[in-house]
């Protein structure tokens, strides 16, 4: 039997209708699957949102470092921080913290608990502080470090020791950008002559 080539194959029509009809599943099946995904998407992160808002959550061994204008201004370690987004703070402890100041010098601050505030980078460290700022020796109850003026302040009695000094007052203020030392109330020392 011969073919006629101007005739259409008898299946072909049969054949489109299959493959539109299979092409236009396939297209449905994909933007159900990608609709279905986009609002499982919406939910998992409504639901982190709402975790983070309403818990606290800990972190073992930070590190965090505070720059301003790209330079490095100081580093704070912890053995742990108990972060709460509503307070807008972190809870430290064992908080190590170096400042760091103008021609390489550093003063390096640790205690036994601290709180950084994540929002102004302020921090308070408590219970047996001491403040390495060479060749000195601050050791008092508890600090305050505000970010913006970069100064370090005492809440209560300081005492303040190095090579032949031993100086004692009711506060104590530090500002990092002078590298000065303002001690307030009571102050009294005792030099020695040291070889």
């Amino acid at each position: 039997m011969a073919v006629d080539p101007a005739m259409p194959f008898p299946g072909t029509r049969w054949l489109k209708r299959l493959l539109g009809a299979l092409l236009m599943s396939g297209f449905a099946a994909l933007l159900i699957a990608f609709i279905t995904h986009r609002l499982s998407t919406e939910d998992a992160a409504e639901t982190v949102t709402h975790i983070a808002e309403n818990t606290s959550w800990t972190l073992n061994n930070i590190h965090h470092t505070a720059t301003r204008n790209g330079k490095l201004e100081w580093q704070l370690d912890a053995g742990s921080a108990r972060y709460s987004d509503t307070a807008q703070s972190a809870v430290l402890a064992n908080p190590s913290v170096t400042f760091f100041q103008r021609r390489g010098k550093t003063v390096a601050l640790t205690g036994k608990q601290g709180i950084l505030d994540t929002d102004t980078k302020n921090i308070r460290v408590s219970d047996r502080v001491t403040m390495a700022f060479a060749p000195y020796i601050l050791e008092t109850d508890a600090l305050h470090y505000l970010h913006a003026s970069r100064q370090i302040s005492t809440e209560g009695p300081v005492t303040v020791s190095g090579r032949g000094i031993t100086i004692q007052a009711d506060t104590m203020v530090v500002h990092l950008d002078s590298e000065t030392i303002l001690l307030n109330g009571h102050v009294k020392g005792m030099l020695s002559d040291v070889p």
